[in-house]
C-alpha cells in the first residue's frame, strides 16, 4: 500500500526566496507568488513582469497561463490597468494581443451585463409605475410610504402585490 504525504503551507509566511528555492514548476512558482503578493497589490503589475523575466522557463509557458496570471493580477491587484497593459506588452506580442482580446471580452460582457440589468430595472420601474396607477384609480391616493414602498420593491413583489388589487378592499391589503 502506498504512502501518501501532504505538505499545508502558510505563504503568507513563507518568504519569495524560500519559495524560489523549492523544485517547483514555473507556472507553480509565479501562482504562489501571486497568491502571497498580488492581493490589493497597486504595484502587482511591475512586480509580475519582473518575476517573468527571473523564473526560468516561464517564458515557456503558454499565452494561455500567461493570461490566467495578468486575469488574475486584474481581478484582485491594484494596478492601473495600463500598468497591466504595459506588462502584457512586455511579456511579447502574443500575450499583449491576447490580453487586448480578454480586455475587450471582458468590456463588451460588463456592457451587455449593464444592458440587461437596466433593461430588467426598467422593466421593474414600469410594474412599479402601473401599480401606482391601479391603485390610485381602485382606491385612491397612494402615500408617500406606500409610494416609497413599492418603488423599491423587486421585480417578484410587485408581481404579488398586482395579482391582489383586484381582490383587495385597501392598498394595505395589497402590499402586506
Amino acid at each position: 500500500m502506498p504512502g501518501f504525504r501532504f505538505a499545508l503551507d502558510d505563504l503568507t509566511r513563507t518568504d519569495l526566496h524560500a519559495l524560489r528555492e523549492r523544485a517547483l514548476s514555473p507556472a507553480v512558482l509565479v501562482t504562489f507568488v501571486l497568491l502571497q503578493t498580488a492581493l490589493g497589490n497597486p504595484r502587482i503589475a511591475q512586480e509580475f513582469t519582473r518575476l517573468a523575466t527571473q523564473v526560468p522557463g516561464l517564458g515557456d509557458l503558454s499565452v494561455e497561463d500567461m493570461l490566467a496570471f495578468l486575469t488574475y493580477i486584474r481581478a484582485v491587484g491594484d494596478s492601473a490597468p495600463d500598468a497591466l497593459q504595459h506588462a502584457a506588452e512586455q511579456l511579447g506580442p502574443a500575450i499583449q494581443e491576447a490580453y487586448m482580446t480578454t480586455q475587450e471580452q471582458l468590456i463588451n460582457r460588463g456592457r451587455a451585463e449593464g444592458r440587461t440589468e437596466g433593461r430588467a430595472e426598467g422593466r421593474a420601474e414600469g410594474r412599479a409605475e402601473s401599480l401606482v396607477e391601479l391603485l390610485t384609480v381602485k382606491f385612491g391616493t397612494v402615500n408617500p410610504e406606500q409610494h416609497a414602498r413599492i418603488r423599491e420593491a423587486s421585480s417578484s413583489t410587485l408581481t404579488t402585490w398586482m395579482s391582489r388589487i383586484f381582490d383587495a378592499d385597501t392598498i394595505d391589503n395589497v402590499l402586506n
